[in-house]
């Protein structure tokens, strides 16, 4: 810790308790949130780091930032891409044994990775899924949590004492049973040991009493020098019972105040257990992402003292990629650019930086932008049909679409001509005009980076992160491993920022062209084949078998067209209840998949977020119906909790059970 005192006792339950100017406040040590340099890259890079990355573009960037680290540090280490928690379990299975330190990337935050430790071994975890899972938080030394110091600050994680209640209910239990001996929790065993105990005290008067009359009888023989005795006597007999009777009284007392305290402590650990049910209730009610690990990374760097403009690069492209696929919000990515990246762009991407570079040294400008996917190297008019503001504008699923963006166009002062041209290829005074006029309707304010080195292209962190999702994504599980993609998306942002070959960026933005053709066709067959259905308290769509549909068996492309769909779907009609309801999307799977269907889902189109993290109950749901209807034929491997595969015979019962959940909840 930095700038203040403190002295930390650690408990057996993790926590470090910290003294501050008299204060006790209670932390967790097992969130590293400063210091990064102290408590995590300088620890690491002593030995041999086993990296896990999962194959995702925000992890490929996260990933060289570190690579980056090490190279000028010569650490040795092994990388391992993966893409559900599966590929995690082999990966520290086969090379667990060789390292102590493991760091995984967008990988393990929101599930118990205690099961998956070896002895000795020490987990790094910089993951960008929220919530995080109390017991990796709680529980164990060994598993380490990377977050900023702005979303600790932010971070609402319910203390131990409110979440564990066994330890301290047992606890009062052992106490109570060794003060009376009663198990007081029933009332029949009360009921029982009060009478036990009255009838051993009136056997016990009724001997005195026989006693006492045997004594009279013996002493009336003596004569009337033995009166006073007898008198005495039964006097001490009668001082006797009331003594028993008081201490009768007293047990039974004793006994209904232990059954009173035991009802009380009774009560107390049902609303403590109510309580904690609706804390963790309330916890993992929702889901969302956190901004991206590159950034994080970056600030590690940072803490460090090495930033260089390429790691600011890959940082950059990491949080575009969130924002393309719609992780996070707007306002999300605007905070993180101007607040989180402020000390960064100031020193990598002042103004003027275009004059005193170098033409062999990376560039970066931040400026306003447009949020048309790949313009810069497309036709204006094929990029506008393509985004889904201008789809849905002009519903280009109708007869009528072409003609509503021709009279777009017109409006803009944009010629056919220029619209159908390579926008790249238009002259300086036109490029601008245009990009004025596009930003001032779509009425979004957007700012973003772009880079280029000497002569070539400009390139929008955009764009970029399309170019290496496509990458990862187009081919697929069937064609490709998640190493091969994992790297070859790797190769094109090594390339770009080392000046090299330009030509696997290019093939990755013309493979994304031509997925995203796709992704609109089918949103465009969706809405007009009606497939979207009503299915209670959602709305529902399953695409049949299409070649085509192959793109969406991954996130990238399915979060996309989710998103789309959704989009175009409400705006589709005038009636007000689509826009209320969850929409779930079924996609068949091929290959060794056949059979089974890839489910996600989609908070409403007029969800109104409390701030800018983009929380949804979508995940949440969908595990409650797995664990609760479908005892075979799920799979969720995913290490996103919204997506997840069900057998095509357990499809029906998936769904009613997700309407029984909604409605419920």
């Amino acid at each position: 810790m930095t700038n203040i005192d403190l002295n930390w006792n650690f408990d057996a339950l993790g926590k470090i308790r910290t003294t501050t100017k008299g204060d006790i406040v209670e932390r967790i040590n097992m969130i590293v949130y400063e210091d990064f340099r102290r408590f995590f890259y300088g620890i690491i890079k002593r030995d041999h780091v086993l990296i896990i990355a999962n194959v995702d573009a925000d992890a490929v960037c996260a990933t060289q930032i570190l690579l980056d680290l090490f190279a000028a540090d010569d650490v040795v280490y092994t990388l391992v891409p993966i893409d559900g928690w599966e590929g995690l379990r082999k990966a520290l299975n086969e090379h667990g044994e060789l390292t102590h330190s493991v760091v995984l990337f967008n990988c393990g935050a929101t599930e118990s990775l205690i099961p998956y430790l070896r002895p000795d071994m020490t987990l790094y975890v910089i993951d960008s899924r929220r919530p995080l899972d109390l017991t990796n938080v709680y529980y164990n030394d060994n598993i380490r949590l990377i977050v900023s110091r702005d979303e600790w600050e932010q971070l609402d994680i319910p203390n131990i004492c409110d979440v564990e209640v066994s330890d301290s209910s047992s606890s009062e239990n052992s106490e109570d049973e060794d003060e009376t001996g009663v198990d007081a929790d029933s009332e029949s065993d009360f009921l029982e040991k009060t009478e036990q105990m009255e009838e051993d005290d009136e056997n016990a008067e009724s001997r005195m009493f026989a006693s006492e009359q045997v004594e009279i009888a013996r002493s009336s023989s003596d004569g009337e020098n033995e009166i006073e005795r007898g008198t005495g006597e039964r006097a001490d007999c009668r001082e006797q019972s009331e003594k028993f009777t008081s201490r009768r009284r007293r047990r039974v007392s004793d006994v209904a105040n232990s059954v009173g305290r035991r009802e009380a402590k009774r009560r107390r650990r049902m609303e403590m257990k109510r309580h904690r049910e609706d804390l963790l209730w309330k916890y993992h009610e929702n889901s969302w992402y956190a901004p991206s690990s590159a950034v994080l990374m970056l600030e590690v760097a940072h803490s460090v003292g090495r930033t260089t403009v390429e790691m600011m690069w890959s940082a950059v492209v990491g949080i575009s990629s969130q924002l393309v696929e719609y992780l996070i919000s707007h306002d999300c990515y605007t905070t993180v650019c101007f607040d989180r990246l402020r000390a960064f762009r100031m020193k990598f991407c002042p103004d003027g930086s275009d004059i005193v570079r170098g033409d062999d040294i990376l560039r970066l400008k931040f400026d306003d932008e447009i949020m048309l996917p790949l313009y810069a190297h497309w036709s204006l008019y094929t990029s506008m049909v393509h985004n889904d503001f201008f789809f849905c504008l002009t519903q280009m699923w109708q007869q009528s679409g072409s003609h509503i963006m021709k009279t777009l166009l017109a409006e803009l002062e944009i010629t056919l001509e220029e619209s159908h041209q390579v926008y790249s290829a238009l002259t300086s005074e036109r490029k601008d005009a245009i990009f004025r006029r596009i930003y001032k309707h779509m009425d979004d304010e957007f700012a973003s980076f772009t880079a280029h080195i000497g002569y070539s292209n400009k390139y929008n962190s955009c764009d970029f992160a399309r170019a290496i999702s496509g990458r990862i994504s187009y081919g697929i599980v069937e064609v490709e491993s998640p190493y091969d993609r994992f790297i070859g998306a790797q190769e094109i942002l090594q390339k770009f920022i080392e000046g090299g070959d330009k030509a696997p960026l290019s093939k990755a933005i013309e493979s994304y062209k031509s997925c995203l053709i796709n992704l609109v066709n089918l949103v465009f067959m969706s809405i007009n084949q009606s497939l979207i259905v009503s299915v209670g308290s959602f709305y529902l769509l399953c695409l049949p078998q299409e070649d085509e549909a192959r793109i969406l068996h991954c996130r990238h492309f399915l979060y996309i067209f989710i998103h789309y769909v959704l989009r175009a779907f409400t705006v589709s009609s005038h009636s007000k209840n689509r826009a209320n309801r969850p929409l779930f999307v079924a996609i068949p799977m091929s290959g060794e998949n056949t059979g089974w269907f890839l489910i996600t889902g989609s908070m409403p189109a007029n969800t109104d977020y409390e701030d800018s993290n983009q929380k949804s109950f979508i995940g949440r749901a969908m595990q409650k119906v797995v664990e609760n209807f479908i005892r075979d034929g799920a799979r969720r491997d995913f290490f996103d909790s919204a997506m997840v595969m069900i057998r095509s015979d357990q499809k029906a019962r998936f769904f009613d059970g997700l309407q029984a959940t909604l409605e419920i909840e």
